[in-house]
């Protein structure tokens, strides 16, 4: 029994270990709010491997996402890749909050103006609905190993 348990635990590893190492890289065409068009590449493997907020529990995110600093964390779900960048100085965060659907590619992107980064939920709330939006479309990019 115990060796079926090992087992198993290394698959479940490997499993997890083999998605990480899969994240795409993703090339977004983005509209901006003057219509005008930017592209943009996410290496989320890269993303990933140099997310300081990786294995935080809850209580040390909280602490961590207060600290002065400039970082870039992914979280990823069944349906969705989110990525943000966050900025702090003094206390005051300036941020940028992307989700890429996974089966579509549809990208949505707002960016926040500084704020403090001891913000009230209701005041949250308020600053995203009056963020600039930022729509796109990404697809996998493909390394040609040139």
């Amino acid at each position: 029994m115990k060796k079926l348990f090992i087992f198993i635990f290394l698959i479940f590893i490997g499993s997890n270990i083999s998605f990480a190492k899969n994240l795409p890289t993703l090339k977004c065409i983005i509209e901006n709010p003057d219509r005008s068009k930017t592209m943009q590449v996410y290496d989320l493997q890269e993303i990933e491997k140099n997310d300081p907020t990786n294995n935080l529990k809850s209580n040390e995110f909280q602490s961590f996402s207060k600290k002065d600093g400039e970082w870039i964390s992914l979280n990823i779900f069944d349906d969705v890749y989110r990525i943000r960048y966050s900025w702090i100085t003094n206390g005051l965060e300036a941020a940028h909050h992307i989700t890429i659907n996974r089966k579509t590619g549809v990208f949505e992107s707002f960016i926040l103006q500084k704020h403090s980064v001891h913000i009230s939920f209701e005041d949250s709330i308020k600053l995203i609905s009056d963020a600039p939006r930022y729509n796109g479309i990404c697809e996998r990019k493909v390394n040609k190993k040139l």
